[in-house]
């Protein structure tokens, strides 16, 4: 249900049945982009808002500054209902000033509810589509009850949506650094094309996905270091003259309990390992790559390893143990990554306007 009010010739604008003006105590007014007016205590917005209230001339301008902003009432070269034009009611009661915003009713009428010292709307059942205008809202005119229980809403998003919420999350100065964090990891397993992150990504956003990207091979090459030039391990024997260089060559070619790289004799199980790195390369779904780092060494493969004629019956025992090591650090960096937010340093943070 809404109030039909007059705003000029040929032109109707509606009043919230939530934010009615009564009889006394309203002396804010807000339209927004489909006509619909919200009166609204200034004592309330001083005390719960950062900037939607323009409190002196130096904001009132800013607030201005933009046609969408003016207030209704500014310029009495119009009378049509629209941006400049005075707004009355039926009664012709005095002319009050209405501030036009750009957001829609159902936006602005959830915004100002957390304006005043009441109970808040629930969000937890809200979609992404309605949370992302609402918490731009939010963050924009800094309604900062508003702003906190729309990050807190914004986290439940980042797995079904982390493309998404590190866009927007990387736009606001001051966002939550774990929420930016965590959206970005997920992010960066995704395969975005470079043309599409520089025209829709802020540039702060980008150089953290580039950053990640560069983490990212980082981890498995390190972890997946499996070459078979490889040192091995310092107790392995030293030549010192000519013939112990012959003994060198054949200590390495049996695999020993000290060899860093036990796989290095064997190019079917290095090949083995590497199918395995190239299947969690591309993973392009971070919980997806998460789940299968815990699972471990794929069974079929381990299966696979065991059938080699090459290795000994000790190598391959030594081989299930490498390969377990190797899914044991892959965990423990990614773990890592996920508590540190380092890479966010990467790029500068958005000002703040």
């Amino acid at each position: 249900m809404s109030t039909n009010v007059s705003g000029g010739p040929g032109s109707t604008v509606t009043v919230s049945d939530k934010f009615r003006p009564p009889s006394t105590g309203t002396d804010f007014i807000v339209r927004s982009r489909d006509n619909v007016l919200f009166y609204l205590h200034t004592c309330y917005l001083l005390h719960t808002t950062g900037c939607l209230l323009p409190t002196t001339p130096a904001a009132a301008k800013s607030l201005c500054s933009n046609e969408q902003h003016k207030p209704v009432g500014s310029d009495s070269s119009t009378g049509d209902g629209k941006v400049g034009s005075e707004v009355t009611t039926a009664s012709s009661s005095p002319k009050p000033t209405a501030w036009n915003l750009p957001e829609p009713r159902e936006v602005l009428e959830v915004l100002f509810d957390f304006i005043y010292p009441r109970r808040h709307p629930d969000l937890t059942g809200m979609l992404f589509s309605q949370l992302v205008p609402l918490a731009d809202a939010a963050e924009k005119y800094k309604v900062y009850s508003a702003m906190a229980i729309c990050q807190m809403c914004m986290r439940k998003f980042i797995v079904s949506n982390p493309t998404d919420v590190f866009r927007y999350a990387s736009k606001y100065y001051g966002y939550p650094s774990d929420i930016v964090a965590e959206a970005a990891i997920h992010c960066s397993r995704l395969k975005i094309p470079v043309d599409t992150l520089m025209k829709t990504f802020p540039k702060n956003a980008i150089s953290v996905w580039f950053k990640l990207q560069e983490v990212w091979t980082k981890i498995f090459n390190e972890e997946f270091d499996i070459s078979p030039n490889k040192p091995s391990s310092p107790s392995s024997p030293t030549p010192t003259n000519s013939k112990s260089k012959k003994r060198k060559v054949s200590t390495i070619s049996t695999p020993t309990p000290t060899a860093v790289n036990p796989l290095e004799n064997c190019i079917y199980c290095r090949g083995i390992v590497f199918m395995w790195k190239s299947d969690l390369e591309g993973i392009r779904n971070f919980s997806l790559l998460c789940q299968n780092v815990l699972t471990g060494f794929p069974r079929e493969y381990l299966q696979a390893m065991e059938t080699c004629s090459v290795c000994t019956p000790a190598a391959k025992s030594e081989n299930k143990v490498f390969v377990t090591t190797i899914s044991k650090k892959l965990h423990e960096r990614i773990w890592a990554l996920t508590k540190d937010t380092e890479f966010l340093e990467a790029s500068s943070q958005p000002t703040e306007n």
